[in-house]
């Protein structure tokens, strides 16, 4: 989904200006458009003006001003009309487009000439475009498994699900009370996969299968605190307790079906979780990992109704026992009651998510591929637990016909017990096979060893078995084979991995099981959200030419895939500026990751493997504060130059200096350069004598700055940076708990920082006195904010506010901030004290 939607993108966006050379003879000029007008560009590469002035100009033709394009999806998209456009222009002061894009876009940063990409075309020829590069995919019939099968995704969930914008455009279920459709949905996804797994508690997806069998690694090393094993025979040694986590397919990738029962005992028996990668479908008839003690269980729900996409997006499950819930990745729904009793649903256990627990977070509140888990929850409430064993047993025995005929032409079989999977030592040649399996144009698997796989799936019919018996010498029919197997073969039915419990007896799952019923259960849900339904369209990832093929494919029959990812390298690296664009990453989560495993990659190969420390900044407070300070120095309308109100008084608990210290240094480095050095120079923060290179020891003559040396890398504008490192020492002595902080050091922090808050424009004091004996409520924190607990808003009385003004000092009618926890001074800090300076 995600990458369809890089590609439409990429189509819809190609209004940029055609590259011409420097010496074309249109040079300068805007390149005449076949769809009636382009935008005027800027000297710069600005933006686009309207479509009536570009018609008028006298650079169009005069063919296109009486043929001018009348579906432009660019001005569809979004929709503001020249009337709109105007008005927020005006609000703004600013005249066009272009004025906002020279007054925002600083023009250092500007690319300066116009983008090589080709030139936009309307919708209509999108989807014809399109339809062009489809067809150059080869529609093959692929059994190479490998975790992608190809499934029968049910028409009703396709037209009213993955095709309806009410589904498509919605997103993370921050209120729960607009989202309720999407939270029951992802719910029944949790009840399906507990159910089938055998497990107690389920997320609502992760990204994929390689990020869940990741995560369920990292909960190991978590929880037991020692080395992780990524690989482990049969016959690891668990005695050296050096071992944290076991993880095995099951079944696994050569299809073999396993029991694993002995080597789940022998890890608990040495403190060791256990995780296991499995499949679904599989479980529908196999018994599932949570009847044999594994600690959780995960793996893709790509064949519950979701197409191949080439490897396009598909979500994945995970599931634990219990007692690890606290430490389970991905967000989870749970059941709870609003205040008129009735049940609804919310997201649950938030306090594991990064936005709460933040470096300590085992999850991240994203949307997770939540719309292929929702295709997979309704494909399982639309079948059931009768209509998905009924698919799950007539894969398995579509696999068990193919291997007795291939026994019977000769070839060998790997293994006797398995689900879907076959690994075939050939009876003949192998040129032989593959040259019969390209004139029936099927693909196989190739393993390492030379040996074949083939992977089966719930679109397999009589026809593909009779071809598949043929490409391996098969004189027999599937027909034949099925009526001499007779009952004498049932596969693992007939064994003790066959599953006995029974799974989805929830009345969600047994109630909405004809199309009627599922499309009003689907349209129920639909209508209890909020989404963006006026402005989204479906996009075409339904084509079979591109929704049916398999990611390990040749090359020559995915060469549609390949165009498109080509042209969108092509023209990302135009816009970025960078030589190459990968498309591994399905989330910023995983690009992320990513970027820094290739920063450490690099450094290791320069041999600068010691530099292992990240940081990671938080671009949103740091553009929030930054506005706060322009906001500031508005109003004199020069740059650097901020306008103070009268003197503000900020009231602090004690021991809170390093908090204020780290706050207000990290104030001091939000202002740009220029701006910096102008603001410190003019307030004495900065002494004209210290010295404008960085990394020369100097001093500053600045009150209460009296030595402070400024190390390689400090901006040379900014001593008290210095000053406040200096006294506040390493970080883990800062992360401490305040009371730490006695005696000179404190005095010296006190200091500086109320220089640094004279400067602007606040005077300190503190008004706290020890707590009262043992028992009593104290004074400290009562008189000052009055025991409100931290961020709540507190609200003194007149009195109360009087007798602080006067015990601080403040006589006249200026402002004062209660604070009282660490939290409320760094809250203090962040908001209150920038909106003192305007």
């Amino acid at each position: 989904m995600q990458t369809s939607a890089r590609w439409w993108g990429r189509l819809v966006g190609r209004g940029a200006t055609l590259y011409l050379p420097p010496g074309s003879a249109l040079a300068g000029k805007t390149p005449p458009s076949r769809w009636g007008w382009r935008g005027q560009q800027s000297a710069a590469g600005g933006s686009a003006s309207n479509p009536s002035a570009a018609a008028a100009s006298g650079s169009s033709r005069y063919i296109e001003q009486l043929l001018p394009q009348h579906d432009d999806f660019s001005q569809r998209h979004i929709g503001p009309r020249d009337k709109e456009k105007r008005e927020m222009l005006q609000t703004m002061g600013l005249a066009s487009i272009d004025e906002l894009i020279d007054k925002t876009v600083p023009a250092s940063i500007r690319l300066g000439r116009p983008l090589k990409m080709d030139d936009h075309i309307c919708e209509n020829e999108i989807l014809e475009t399109l339809h062009n590069i489809a067809n150059k995919n080869k529609i093959w019939r692929s059994y190479i498994g490998m975790g992608y099968y190809n499934c029968s995704v049910p028409h009703a969930i396709v037209r009213n699900l993955l095709e309806n914008a009410g589904w498509v455009t919605q997103y993370t279920p921050y209120q729960p009370e607009v989202s309720q459709g999407r939270l029951e949905s992802l719910l029944n996804y949790q009840t399906m996969v507990c159910d089938i797994t055998g497990m107690d508690v389920a997320n609502a997806s992760l990204l994929d299968e390689g990020t869940a069998a990741a995560e369920a690694m990292q909960l190991c090393h978590s929880y037991s605190c020692v080395v992780i094993e990524l690989k482990l025979p049969h016959e690891m040694d668990f005695s050296g307790k050096d071992v944290s986590g076991v993880l095995f397919q099951y079944p696994d990738t050569e299809g073999k079906v396993e029991d694993f029962t002995e080597l789940v005992e022998r890890a608990h028996q040495n403190g060791s979780l256990v995780c296991c990668a499995t499949d679904l479908l599989a479980l529908c008839i196999l018994r599932p990992p949570g009847e044999f003690g594994v600690d959780v269980a995960l793996g893709s729900s790509q064949r519950f109704g979701v197409p191949l996409c080439y490897g396009g997006p598909h979500a994945a499950f995970f599931a634990v026992k219990e007692n690890l819930v606290r430490m389970m990745p991905g967000r989870m729904v749970g059941v709870t009651r609003d205040a008129n009793g009735k049940e609804v649903y919310r997201l649950a256990l938030q306090t594991r998510e990064q936005h709460i627990r933040r470096d300590k977070a085992t999850s991240n509140i994203c949307t997770a591929q939540a719309l292929l888990a929702n295709m997979a929850a309704m494909y399982g409430v639309y079948h059931g637990s009768n209509g998905l064993k009924h698919i799950a047993r007539r894969v398995h025995n579509a696999t068990l016909i193919l291997a007795e005929g291939l026994k019977r032409a000769g070839h060998t079989l790997q293994h006797d017990l398995f689900f879907d999977t076959l690994k075939i030592q050939r009876g003949c040649a192998v040129k032989e096979v593959f040259d019969r399996a390209g004139q029936r144009q099927i693909n196989f698997r190739i393993y390492s060893d030379g040996t074949i796989g083939v992977s089966l799936d719930e679109t397999v019919t009589e026809r593909d078995l009779d071809d598949l018996l043929w490409i391996f010498g098969c004189e027999s029919s599937s027909e034949l084979v099925a009526e001499n197997m007779g009952e004498e073969t049932r596969g693992i039915l007939s064994t003790a991995f066959k599953r006995t419990s029974k799974f989805l007896t929830h009345q969600v799952f047994n109630s909405y099981h004809s199309e009627t019923n599922i499309v009003r259960y689907m349209k129920r849900l639909e209508n209890k959200d909020i989404s963006l339904v006026h402005s989204m369209i479906p996009l075409p990832i339904t084509w079979k030419e591109f929704a049916n093929i398999h990611p390990f494919v040749p090359l020559d029959q995915a060469q549609g895939y390949q165009q498109l990812f080509r042209e969108l390298e092509r023209d990302l690296c135009e816009i970025t500026g960078y030589d190459r664009i990968s498309f591994q990453p399905n989330s910023g989560a995983q690009g992320e990751y990513a970027g820094l495993t290739a920063i450490k990659a690099y450094l290791n190969a320069k041999g600068e493997r010691h530099r292992n420390v990240s940081v990671k900044l938080c671009l949103r407070q740091l553009f929030v504060e930054q506005m706060v300070w322009r906001i500031c120095s508005r109003g004199s309308g020069q740059v650097g130059s901020l306008r103070f109100g009268k003197p503000r008084v900020l009231v602090l608990p004690k021991n809170s200096w390093v908090t204020l210290a780290k706050s207000l240094r990290l104030l001091l480095y939000m202002l740009p350069m220029g701006e910096a050095q102008d603001w410190a120079q003019q307030h004495q923060v900065l002494s004209p004598r210290c010295p404008m290179g960085a990394g020369t020891a100097a001093s500053c003559q600045s009150p209460g700055c009296s030595e402070p040396h400024l190390p390689a890398g400090i901006q040379p504008w900014d001593p008290h940076w210095s000053k406040l490192s200096s006294v506040l020492g390493p970080q883990q002595q800062v992360s401490k708990c305040p009371g730490w902080w006695e005696g000179p050091k404190e005095e010296e922090l006190r200091s500086t920082c109320s220089h640094v808050l004279e400067c602007l424009g606040c005077h300190v004091r503190r008004r706290c006195r020890e707590p009262g004996p043992q028992g009593s409520a104290g004074v400290r924190g009562e008189e000052v904010c009055g025991r409100g607990r931290p961020g709540s808003g507190v609200k003194w009385g007149a009195g109360r506010e009087a007798r602080v003004r006067s015990e601080a000092g403040v006589q006249d009618g200026s402002g004062l901030i209660p604070v009282c926890s660490q939290s409320e001074i760094s809250r203090a800090l962040r908001h209150n004290l920038l909106a003192l300076l305007s």
